[in-house]
């Protein structure tokens, strides 16, 4: 099992049920949310979206607007989805409740241990098939030398209503492959630049290090469940990294 990152720790302890395309990515449980009083309302001005392709916001189903929720140092801010003529059905009303009760959640404006916690999104993917959402998350604990960053990922399969996890990829086997042998992949770090291949080894290292050798079983177990999201046709894969990475990487698969 893989180790568990500063985040989903401090996370877990703050009762957080971000689990939707987590590590673990299994099914969120719905928690109940914090009152709506401090929720401010806007219509997405696609400053969102300016990560997808063009062609995908000409297609994409689903508009989506963003709320914002501020209590003190406490900024989250996430995305509700709306159809085109602007009314629900069973795709929005599924999932704008998830995403709600998992990001607004009482254990966070609760803890007197934070003294800063912010949560942003990006839309990755938006077209017909499928929303992909990176959801960059910055806390500081008191006392704490420095802050902390970690993300959280939601790939939803639209026709279906449901998310998807790293496995059902139709490429999940050649991914495998290619992070056991370092190859036809690249790193970033979590603000998008290239790292040097000659860190890889390092970095391997902390996410791998309870792994055999060419065990392509045991990593297919690991990975399975892992975060990713889906951009310009590609698949991203996050990993864990030690701070001097910036907490956690970005491997792309070719």
């Amino acid at each position: 099992m893989h180790k568990k990152s500063i985040l989903k720790i401090g996370l877990f302890a703050l009762g957080m049920c971000l689990t939707v395309g987590c590590m673990n990515n299994k099914n969120s449980e719905i928690q109940e949310s914090t009152s709506n009083d401090n929720i401010v309302v806007e219509e997405n001005d696609n400053n969102k979206s300016d990560d997808v392709k063009n062609n995908d916001l000409e297609t994409h189903k689903y508009n989506i607007i963003s709320e914002t929720y501020k209590e003190g140092n406490i900024v989250i801010e996430y995305p509700q989805f709306k159809t085109k003529e602007g009314s629900d059905d069973d795709f929005t009303s599924k999932w704008n409740k998830i995403i709600k009760d998992d990001f607004v959640s009482s254990d966070v404006s609760n803890n007197s241990e934070l003294e800063s916690y912010s949560v942003s999104y990006k839309v990755k993917t938006n077209n017909n098939d499928t929303i992909s959402l990176l959801f960059p998350i910055n806390f500081y604990f008191k006392g704490s030398a420095h802050s902390l960053s970690d993300c959280v990922t939601y790939n939803i399969d639209i026709a279906k209503n449901k998310k998807m996890e790293l496995k059902d990829d139709p490429n999940f086997s050649k991914y495998v492959e290619n992070i056991l042998y370092d190859k036809n992949y690249s790193l970033r770090n979590n603000s998008g630049e290239e790292i040097n291949k000659n860190n890889i080894k390092e970095i391997k290292e902390f996410f791998l290090k309870n792994l055999e050798k060419n065990d392509i079983s045991k990593l297919e177990k690991e990975l399975k469940d892992y975060r990713f999201y889906y951009e310009n046709g590609k698949t991203i894969i996050i990993f864990e990294a030690n701070h001097a990475f910036g907490d956690y990487v970005l491997a792309v698969m070719e």
